[in-house]
């Protein structure tokens, strides 16, 4: 399924649109204006802005007149939260830029403060814990710190209820990108809450030409950060067309592609029938491409699929594709996102197939709680984030000292966690805030054009909060960059690592 579940979706991809979002697909695309918003940032090289070129993107942002090469902060439209300020950096007389005084940088953060609740609605034991505690848990450790170049990070919260994104995300997410261009306007905004992580928010932030960093860990396409480049980052995100090749790669090397019985939901004698849901969408259907070709690789093929019709609830369709797939004599189903909703639907029709799954399945953190047992014997894939991979017994060590940074500033706000799903939302968060601070530490000024050559200058060598590697580069906004082999183990009822090797992504 290759757009995991969004609804409740703060770091990992949670409820409700389960393989693809619960709105029309002509809704979701309407308004967004992706062609214009690829045409409009067309102009001018990420990176090679002339001043004046700079100082009319903050101006767009704000909507005030540029005069030469500065522009008047939003104070001026009467609007609140002005973000309009010079600054001096390394000798360098920086511009006027949306969301930057003398003192501050303004950095919008997207809440869903009702998710906890809404997920026990769903009968999931979800825990997301304190967003905003979370969120200012890190800033406030990168503040005491000296901030990024002598500037305080400041918190612009923006928080709709779960109901209202499931309803209708393309509403929600304009409307916290509003909020961050128009209303109180911010440098960047952050957002982990996975339904707003859309078109329509992304389209709406980069006409503003206004940073946007996610992570939610559901399935995205490269299009979408080439298409808003340079105002679209996704530290930490593995997209689809670097971890699907690896993906499957490594589950032919592991033998997953062997003969299985679907009814015992064990090895046995049918011949291998790979099945492939997908979502009908531009991304779905561009999932489903990578898929095939990978496959094509290792030579074998999808011999079955289903399109998940984006204007009908995914939830709704998940007995439709068990029951094609168990009357097709599907063996095998790649299902990299929301195993957790799929499982206990095929466990009561008696199918077992044997699953390849990935860390967007929320491994520990919510398949575990989720799936019967019988669902996960022979599961096989691989994995890139730990604190949602793996138990903490199974757990092999923090990845970097920004992780262990990481725990410690929870700990010092009176967050600290022994769950596996409120630790992934926490180390998603401060590898978003670690990664804008660093890249405008590197550049050594504050603007979106230095934001992007900082994140270009990271390279390999940024320490990532929560994935093994972590790579940016040229044209290169995704983070990352390998993962390990993992397998459902039956003596222990988890899922472990079968090595310590990380795997490289594909590009």
């Amino acid at each position: 399924m290759s757009r995991a579940v969004r609804g409740l979706a703060l770091g990992v991809a949670l409820l409700v649109a389960a393989c693809g979002s619960t709105v029309p697909l002509a809704r979701r695309n309407a308004g967004a204006g992706s062609t214009g918003a690829a045409d409009e940032l067309s102009g001018t090289p990420a990176g090679q802005g002339a001043t004046a070129d700079e100082a009319a993107q903050a101006s767009a942002a704000s909507g005030t007149a540029a005069t030469g090469s500065t522009a008047k902060g939003s104070q001026a439209s009467g609007r609140s939260g002005s973000g309009g300020a010079s600054s001096s950096t390394g000798g360098k007389t920086a511009l006027k830029v949306q969301g930057v005084t003398d003192t501050e940088i303004r950095v919008g953060y997207g809440t869903q403060q009702d998710a906890d609740q809404s997920a026990g609605g769903f009968g999931l034991n979800a825990v997301f814990g304190d967003q905003e505690a979370q969120a200012r848990a890190v800033v406030d450790d990168i503040n005491k710190r000296g901030g990024v170049l002598g500037h305080k990070l400041s918190l612009v919260f923006h928080d709709d209820k779960t109901a209202n994104d499931n309803a209708n995300p393309d509403v929600t997410a304009t409307a916290q990108c509003q909020d961050w261009t128009r209303d109180r306007p911010v440098f960047a905004g952050i957002n982990v809450v996975g339904d707003r992580n859309r078109d329509s928010f992304f389209s709406c932030m980069a006409k503003a030409h206004t940073p946007a960093l996610y992570s939610d860990l559901a399935t995205h396409s490269l299009n979408e950060l080439t298409k808003y480049a340079p105002y679209l980052y996704a530290p930490g995100e593995a997209m689809l067309e670097r971890f699907v090749p690896t993906w499957i790669d490594r589950l032919n090397a592991m033998g997953y592609f062997t003969g299985w019985d679907t009814a015992t939901g064990g090895a046995g004698p049918a011949p291998v029938k790979v099945g492939v849901p997908y979502t009908d969408d531009d991304n779905g259907r561009r999932y489903f491409d990578v898929v095939k070709k990978a496959l094509a690789g290792i030579g074998r093929k999808a011999d079955d699929s289903f399109a998940f019709n984006a204007d009908t609830s995914a939830l709704a369709q998940i007995p439709q594709v068990v029951l094609r797939f168990r009357s097709n004599g599907i063996t095998h189903v790649l299902l990299p996102a929301s195993a957790y909703l799929v499982t206990p639907v095929a466990e009561r029709q008696g199918y077992r197939p044997r699953y390849g799954m990935t860390t967007i399945d929320g491994l520990s953190s919510l398949t575990l709680t989720t799936s019967p047992a019988a669902q996960l014997h022979g599961v096989l894939g691989v994995g890139w984030f730990p604190a949602s991979d793996v138990d903490a017994a199974h757990d092999p060590g923090d990845v970097s000292p920004y992780e262990t940074r990481c725990k410690k500033d929870m700990a010092d706000a009176g967050q600290a966690t022994t769950d596996r799903l409120t630790l992934t939302v926490q180390l998603i968060n401060c590898d978003l805030f670690f990664m804008l601070a660093d890249s405008l530490t590197r550049a050594g000024e504050i603007s979106p054009t230095a934001l992007q050559q900082g994140a270009v200058s990271l390279g390999a060598s940024f320490p990532s909060a929560f994935t093994f590697a972590e790579r940016f580069g040229p044209g290169r906004y995704d983070g990352a960059s390998a993962a390990r082999d993992l397998a459902y183990d039956d003596g222990c009822a988890c899922f472990r690592y079968r090595d310590a090797v990380n795997r490289p992504f594909a590009g």
